[in-house]
């Protein structure tokens, strides 16, 4: 994100989904007070980021089930980072 990527986070659970969104929120919360105070996040746990750069997170989340396949044409991603989820590609209930 913080290099301009985008992503796109994808789970068959809506309360996975849910806890997620939270997560967003609550970061885009956090920055937005820390924009506010002045302070300098760039000694903020090691992110880099100046005090003057405003960090709005580029992604989205889908509710879907990967066992269907994912929507999306050939060469749509350059790259895929899975936390346990491709193997869920290769079992269709269908």
């Amino acid at each position: 994100e913080e290099q301009g990527h985008v992503w796109v986070g994808c789970d068959v659970s809506r309360d996975m989904l849910d806890v997620a969104n939270e997560r967003i929120l609550r970061d885009e919360s956090d920055d937005e007070e820390d924009d506010e105070s002045g302070e300098d996040d760039a000694m903020d746990e090691g992110k880099g980021k100046g005090a003057n750069t405003t960090f709005k997170p580029k992604g989205d989340l889908m509710h879907h089930d990967m066992g269907t396949g994912l929507p999306y044409r050939p060469s749509t991603f350059d790259g895929c980072i899975s936390i346990s989820a491709l193997q869920w590609l290769c079992y269709s209930n269908a």
